[in-house]
């Protein structure tokens, strides 16, 4: 069982090409990945001069894939570069887009960058570059992460500001790349992938693979994050067992970590989860292979939740958040290794209920709540949720 090895690779051709994964497309797994065969059964209804079945013809096949890993980073290069983490083809088949380059994270002087605001616009005062502000990293003297970068690079030694806080301070250092996701709206432009599904000395190829994720982040445990796919089907063969070139950084661990509703901390949460909630849609097609043209992501509904201690409501107010629909900035890290943070931003997140529970004999809430999209303009979305690789 353990004897299992998977490999993804991002499709850059036509959908469903075969990108052709090798052992440097290795994706660590933790236990139990899966792989099932699905089709639907047609039987054959016909009548005879007997009542014994004719059987069945097997249409619409495909592959269903179930995939959990560590949720860490990708380490950094021999320039000390951030690298997109292993699992990158994944995210980009579950809707996500990839912003490389176009992301930066600044080193400020002596400002305290938790004075800034998190979702505002920072502009440099010389270099005219600005962009919008999802993660900050340590307090006096630390980083600002920014997505969406214009008119860029920021600058060595210009000031920046917050365009909502005022907050400002100088730039200390060139800046270094980020690596960011955020949704992907148009189906068209949706990356899908091709794994390699290797059971002990049996391939499985699951091209056009397009699927939905989830987070989960325990108290003392391991984040991961989790895999669905939907993927065109194709006959199993022998094939050796590749050796997978693998990531060798040990994943954080759910302890130390940094969260925040709007400018609250919420104290002893023991569990955060988060799941992009994608519809993948089948595309039938009559002059497709098995009937089956493809998958797409025709939906989300980002949503998550999680379960702090009851404080006073003087000090926080779930209750009056919910019955008004008033948003809260949700922002999350793990991990202190450049090369192995984790962040999570969700600019408005909406409870969708309040519910009291126990802990031990603590009261703690149970929050579930739904990710808004932040920019609600004609030229806004896909900014509901950000993972952030620093």
């Amino acid at each position: 069982t353990r004897r299992t090895v998977v490999l993804a690779k991002t499709n850059t051709g036509d959908y469903g090409a075969d990108p052709s994964p090798l052992a440097e497309d290795g994706i660590l797994c933790n236990m139990s990945p899966s792989i099932t065969p699905e089709g639907e059964q047609l039987q054959r209804d016909a009548v005879r001069d007997t009542m014994s079945p004719l059987g069945q013809v097997i249409a619409a096949k495909r592959n269903s894939l179930s995939l959990e890993c560590e949720l860490k980073g990708g380490g950094t290069n021999d320039s000390g570069e951030v690298q997109p983490p292993e699992y990158d083809p994944l995210l980009l088949a579950c809707g996500f887009q990839k912003e490389t380059g176009g992301g930066e994270k600044i080193k400020l002087s002596s400002t305290d960058v938790t004075s800034f605001t998190l979702g505002e616009t920072v502009t440099g005062g010389t270099s005219g570059a600005s962009g919008k502000l999802v993660q900050t990293i340590g307090g006096s003297g630390g980083q600002l992460v920014l997505a969406h970068i214009t008119s860029g690079p920021f600058e060595d030694n210009e000031d920046v500001t917050g365009g909502t806080s005022g907050t400002t301070g100088t730039v200390d250092g060139s800046p270094d790349d980020a690596v960011i996701y955020y949704p992907q709206s148009n189906p068209s432009l949706v990356q899908d992938c091709g794994i390699y599904f290797h059971v002990d000395g049996i391939r499985h190829k699951a091209l056009g693979a397009i699927g939905d994720m989830s987070l989960n982040i325990e108290v003392n445990g391991v984040p991961s994050i989790s895999f669905n796919f939907s993927a065109l089907y194709s006959a199993p063969s022998d094939q050796s067992l590749p050796s997978p070139s693998l990531l060798d950084l040990t994943p954080p661990v759910a302890n130390n970590m940094a969260l925040m509703l709007s400018d609250y901390n919420p104290a002893a949460v023991n569990a955060l989860t988060l799941s992009m909630d994608s519809e993948v849609t089948r595309l039938d097609d009559v002059a497709a292979a098995d009937g089956i043209k493809g998958f797409r992501i025709t939906d989300r509904s980002p949503n998550g939740s999680l379960d702090p201690e009851v404080d006073t409501i003087a000090n926080f107010d779930p209750f009056t958040a919910w019955a008004n629909a008033n948003p809260a900035r949700l922002s999350a890290a793990i991990g202190s290794a450049a090369g192995n943070r984790v962040g999570l931003f969700n600019p408005k997140a909406l409870y969708s209920q309040v519910q009291y529970n126990d802990r031990n004999g603590y009261r703690v809430y149970s929050l579930p709540f739904l990710c808004r999209g932040d920019d609600l303009t004609s030229s806004g979305g896909d900014d509901e949720v950000y993972l952030i690789f620093t």
